[in-house]
């Protein structure tokens, strides 16, 4: 049964979900929401595994959107989604050419024994929010909407022994049962070849970097080329690599940040979208999936950059009312408030 929190966006969103489970159980089939027409996991993963090379430096004066990990939980990624108004209310693109970045973790809703909440009870939810935002990348053009590889995905990748419990969800059907999902995750497999050139594990756009959890220095080039190989052949992630998805240090680290304007965070979970670091290091996980537990709020970053200035809001949408801090190079400018309500069909703000 869904079940939907006091955020109106969210309220909204759970609408399209029910609608595609409703047409999964008449017709059969997958079905499709927005710009994505689902295909089962091993024809879509064989199909797009090798079809584009990687992206993982931008040069642009669009907006960035980061939002933080998603863990399975696809009414939360299209509530925030359109909460900052890179979709519409059907899931269809609307970010003209802005960027949107997933900080990792878009895997293992399910295995941690004491959720109970389900807001969307799709055995299908990876698979579908993997070729949800495959299929929105296309329309964004010449936007993006690009995923770091977290931690999970990785493990996932690996079959790290202490994530055995995520094997035992229900999600896991979702990919064909346990053997399948092996088959298809196996390093040089689909799944993970399909990684290796749609998500880089460091993403560069401008002079600013998004990553999983945290970067002690060296080239973005260099080191998405080392995970490449890695994930084709097997080899043992190095510590470095490593450190990008596993650190909880917050990565302040002075030199590492010598020469790049800001670093954007997943993995460690923040009570609001946040910086630190004196404004270097951003903070986006907030764990909006229900993964945890109901959620009551969504939160993002976004990024405006103009010639010699950036302009940075943290957004943070609880009780209905969005509300926006302002950054100018680091300093804080502003606070803005909006809040919604129904008008018959329509969702408005008020803005304070």
């Amino acid at each position: 049964m869904y079940r939907c929190s006091n955020l109106l966006h969210k309220c909204e969103m759970r609408k399209v979900l029910v609608k595609l489970t409703e047409e999964r159980k008449r017709t059969g089939e997958l079905g499709s929401l927005g710009p994505a027409r689902f295909e089962p996991p091993a024809e879509f993963f064989r199909r797009y595994a090798r079809d584009q090379r990687l992206v993982h430096s931008i040069k642009t004066l669009a907006p960035v959107i980061a939002i933080g990990d998603i863990h399975g939980d696809f009414l939360a990624l299209l509530s925030i989604l359109f909460v900052t108004g890179v979709i519409d209310a059907q899931g269809h693109w609307k970010g003209r050419n802005s960027i949107v970045v997933l900080c990792g973790d878009l895997l293992d809703r399910g295995g941690r024994g004491d959720v109970t909440v389900s807001t969307t009870p799709n055995y299908q939810e990876e698979v579908d929010i993997l070729q949800y935002l495959h299929a929105l990348n296309l329309k964004a053009k010449p936007g993006h909407v690009i995923a770091v590889l977290g931690n999970h995905e990785i493990r996932n990748i690996y079959m790290d022994q202490s994530f055995e419990h995520y094997q035992d969800s229900p999600q896991v059907e979702g990919w064909g049962g346990l053997q399948e999902k092996y088959s298809l995750f196996r390093p040089g497999g689909p799944v993970s070849t399909y990684f290796s050139n749609h998500f880089p594990i460091i993403l560069q756009v401008n002079h600013f970097l998004f990553a999983h959890g945290g970067y002690q220095g060296g080239s973005p080039n260099e080191l998405n080329r080392e995970v490449q190989a890695a994930l084709r052949s097997g080899k043992v992630l190095s510590p470095r690599l490593n450190f990008i998805l596993e650190d909880r240090s917050g990565s302040c680290d002075r030199k590492a940040l010598q020469g790049w304007d800001g670093l954007v965070l997943g993995h460690t979970v923040v009570e609001e979208v946040k910086g630190t670091c004196q404004n270097k290091v951003w903070m986006v996980d907030i764990a909006m999936s229900e993964a945890f537990g109901e959620s009551r709020k969504l939160g993002a970053l976004e990024i405006q950059f103009s010639p010699g200035q950036t302009l940075i809001k943290t957004l943070m949408y609880e009780r209905n009312t969005l509300k926006a801090e302002y950054y100018l190079n680091g300093q804080h400018v502003a606070t803005k408030t909006t809040k919604f309500h129904r008008r018959g069909q329509r969702l408005v703000g008020s803005s304070s």
